[in-house]
Formats: structure tokens, C-alpha cells, sequence
């Protein structure tokens, strides 16, 4: 969940920069639909506590170390589609 929450924070702080001019209901606007996105894919996560903090070669869903885990996955699904946070991972 903080991974989902950092991102949609993280898009939100752009958002801001780059729409500049624009009145703040078409902003709010913009906000809401990454919301309702970032909200999907948090449902879509096949993890029981979403909450759960990630671990390092514990084992399990949210292990970092897992690369078929959930966690591992999440991130690589994000890295492919959402060019700002590829961008600065990089």
C-alpha cells in the first residue's frame, strides 16, 4: 500500500508542475482519476493485508527478493506504464 500511495503522491506533485495555468477543479479533477487508477490496482493486488511491510529473503508475496512475488511484480508492472516513475528511478 505504500508503494501505491508514494507513487499516486509522487504523480499528484507533477501534476501540480506540469498544469500550471489550469483552475484547480480541472487539477482535482485530473487527481481523482489517478486516484480511482492507483485505487484499482491496490484491489487488483492479491495480497490479504496490503499493509503488510515488505521483507527482504523472508519469503513470501511481498519478499523484494521474490521476483514472482506480488511486491516484485507490482513494481515491474508500474516501471512499464507509468513514465514518471521510470523516469526517475532511473
Amino acid at each position: 500500500m505504500d508503494i501505491i500511495n508514494g507513487i499516486y503522491e509522487f504523480d499528484c506533485e507533477l501534476i501540480d508542475q506540469v498544469m500550471i495555468g489550469y483552475t484547480p477543479k480541472d487539477v482535482d479533477i485530473i487527481k481523482k482519476d489517478y486516484r480511482e487508477v492507483f485505487d484499482f490496482l491496490q484491489q487488483s493486488i492479491d495480497i490479504s493485508d496490503v499493509n503488510q511491510p515488505l521483507n527482504l529473503g523472508e519469503g513470501g508475496q511481498t519478499d523484494l527478493y521474490n521476483a514472482l512475488g506480488v511486491a516484485v511484480s507490482f513494481v515491474m508492472f508500474m516501471y512499464t506504464i507509468e513514465p514518471p516513475f521510470y523516469y526517475h528511478l532511473n
